[in-house]
């Protein structure tokens, strides 16, 4: 919608100064200023109601790969964990490895669409999350899934010994 808007306000800017109609001459000039200042502001509107939806959604998504991250570095897989525990680690595994596809995408969609707001020049709040901080939350998510997903398939055969 953004890039739309802009393709549709690069079509109103105009250089032509009058418009002639028969025998009538149109000043178009004043009209055109006046145009242009009202698409400005309804653009300025839809990119702090965007900006406020994305804002929204990175803090959302950042609050769920901290959780998971944090939970995943808890996981012990290791002889003195309880049945019980080890179960449940590899079941919080195995549902963050189909989370981990899902999440990426969210991330790579959620990084554009904060590189078209800085393209068209939006100024963000002082509270802004950048993306790049939720792209590193999910780096090191990856990170330490890759460990544990890792030390899971070595203990594989003795957890399944005492399951």
């Amino acid at each position: 919608i953004l890039n739309e808007a802009s393709a549709a306000r690069n079509a109103l800017d105009s250089s032509m100064k009058s418009s002639d109609f028969g025998p009538v001459t149109v000043h178009v000039e004043k009209v055109q200023s006046q145009i242009n200042l009202k698409y400005d502001l309804w653009q300025k509107e839809l990119q702090s109601c965007y900006a406020e939806v994305l804002g929204q959604k990175i803090i959302e998504l950042h609050n769920n790969v901290v959780e998971s991250k944090t939970k995943l570095e808890d996981i012990a897989l290791e002889g003195g964990s309880a049945t019980v525990d080890v179960v449940l680690g590899v079941t919080f595994i195995q549902e963050t490895k189909e989370m981990l596809t899902v999440w990426g995408d969210e991330v790579n969609v959620l990084i554009e669409a904060e590189k078209l707001l800085k393209r068209q020049r939006h100024v963000f709040h002082s509270d802004w999350m950048e993306g790049s901080r939720l792209q590193g939350q999910f780096e090191q998510l990856e990170q330490i899934f890759t460990r544990r997903s890792k030390i899971m398939n070595e203990q594989l055969p003795l957890l399944q010994a005492r399951v």
